[in-house]
């Protein structure tokens, strides 16, 4: 009889350095069960197969592309380790969907203020800290930082130097260190946001709570509240504006390449375009209307030819 992949696993999420967290851990059980949905049975090493995957994918039809990207890639990541240790005799050979031109729209400047506006208006408290002043920090911090939530979540007092953040690379998605100086508005309103004494800069409760507050906070600033429009916006925003005067936004975002801050990050919509009035000729009134003249012996080309 064959073995139970589940059984497997436990020893691939001790082995694997993939899995760092207890998130990581529960979407690669997640994708095991919609692999057993898919195929009918417990699935076995007998069902790693290209087969058995494409099924997976045809199970999660009408999901994103990406979603059913990322699921298909934990199974074949598992079955990758299998191979490794000898335990199946092929490896996938099935190619990812392809997939759409990513969403990367940002708030503007203007969005911006609605959502700092709104903090005011928010009720509560967390740990002993106002929800008003909580959320108003907050924002401050990421629009200065671009910083991502799971950092911020984690950002401990000792990594405040009165006018920076020195945020360690254990604290970071990728593991790298990020020094980050803040403005002086923010620096000085973080200093005065110190009490209660505490380890944490923002102690929040679970990571559902803060997203269902953050979803009611975008209805206060009279935004949308999809899951596109969730904190990684703001970071998308304060990447896209620092791309625009002119920094280094591959550098800021410590991307490893500079596709991946196009592609995902920079938005075009407010980014500085060109009128084509100014770069094309004119094809709704002939050269000779507008005041074109052509050397001796030439035409103005025109593309009729």
């Amino acid at each position: 009889m064959s073995t139970d992949l589940n059984s497997l696993y436990d020893q691939f999420e001790r082995c694997s350095r993939k899995i760092r967290s207890p998130k990581t851990g529960n979407l690669y059980r997640l994708a095991l069960r919609q692999f057993a949905a898919a195929i009918g049975h417990c699935p076995t090493l007998d069902d790693l197969t290209d087969d058995a995957v494409i099924a997976l994918e045809k199970h999660l039809h009408g999901r994103s592309v990406s979603t059913i990207n990322h699921t298909t890639k934990r199974i074949k990541s598992l079955w990758r380790w299998c191979h490794s240790r000898g335990l199946v005799p092929t490896c996938p050979t099935m190619e990812r969907l392809k997939e759409p031109e990513p969403y990367r729209r940002a708030w503007s400047a203007q969005e911006m203020r609605q959502l700092l506006a709104a903090c005011s208006r928010m009720t509560g408290e967390y740990h002993g800290i106002p929800a008003s002043q909580w959320w108003r920090l907050w924002h401050l911090v990421q629009w200065d930082t671009g910083e991502r939530t799971g950092a911020m979540l984690a950002l401990r007092w000792e990594w405040f130097t009165g006018i920076a953040l020195d945020i360690p690379g254990a604290a970071r998605k990728g593991g790298k260190n990020a020094f980050y100086l803040l403005s002086r508005q923010t620096a000085e309103e973080l200093r005065q946001f110190r009490k209660p004494a505490r380890d944490l800069v923002f102690p929040h409760g679970c990571t559902q709570t803060f997203y269902n507050h953050y979803t009611k906070l975008l209805k206060l600033a009279g935004l949308p509240t999809t899951r596109r429009h969730k904190p990684q916006r703001v970071r998308r925003s304060h990447l896209t504006y620092w791309h625009m005067a002119g920094e280094d936004a591959q550098a800021r975002a410590q991307h490893a390449s500079g596709d991946t801050t196009v592609r995902h990050y920079l938005d075009e919509t407010l980014l500085p375009q060109l009128d084509p009035s100014t770069v094309l000729p004119s094809i709704l009134t002939p050269p000779s209307d507008m005041g074109v003249t052509s050397p001796p012996g030439k035409e103005v080309p025109d593309g009729s030819a």
